[in-house]
């Protein structure tokens, strides 16, 4: 499933009347560049295990989420974590970050659309929380992963994994085949 429009809370640069209802078979112009919408926002219903005593989501489960919702935009790219570990490749955390703005309480219905951009080799996802319905962000979040080998070293993405990615979920633009700046 696919976004008509950017998620609530992403500043939309787009110029939606050359999106696919102006016949742009490529998704959006950004900047006279192809961009394709994310994928829909991974959803999580609070069980009463993530919060803590005052009733709210424990700080950091807000990590799980992030997690739920890099595995739903895997599969989106028709891979899974597990997929990407059998041929050799691991994507561990380097960095992450989160902004506690409102708090979740048990049984809110939880939306978590994100942005990814990467390089070769790392990848950044930034993530927003929202009560389902609503257009105010609880949380702002982020995570940069290394791209690794099997021996833990630091490694290029292949082609394959590279290939997956191209025009997926991606912030910035992703470049319509054969442009030339």
């Amino acid at each position: 499933m696919r976004w008509p429009s950017s998620p609530p809370g992403f500043p939309s640069v787009l110029d939606r009347s050359d999106g696919p209802a102006g016949g742009n078979e490529c998704g959006y112009a950004l900047f006279r560049l192809c961009y394709t919408p994310a994928v829909a926002p991974y959803r999580h219903r609070v069980l009463y295990g993530d919060t803590d005593q005052m009733g709210v989501v424990y700080y950091a489960t807000y990590l799980r989420f992030f997690e739920g919702a890099r595995g739903e935009w895997i599969r989106e790219l028709g891979l899974t974590y597990a997929q990407i570990e059998e041929r050799g490749i691991y994507l561990p955390v380097l960095e992450v970050g989160v902004r506690y703005l409102k708090p979740a309480r048990y049984d809110d219905l939880l939306e978590i659309p994100l942005r990814v951009s990467h390089t070769r080799v790392k990848v950044r996802f930034e993530y927003k929380v929202y009560r389902a319905g609503s257009s105010e962000a609880l949380i702002l979040g982020h995570t940069v992963h290394a791209c690794i080998n099997q021996d833990g070293r630091p490694t290029r993405a292949p082609d394959w994994l590279m290939d997956a990615m191209k025009g997926a979920a991606t912030s910035g633009p992703t470049l319509p085949e054969g442009y030339e700046p």
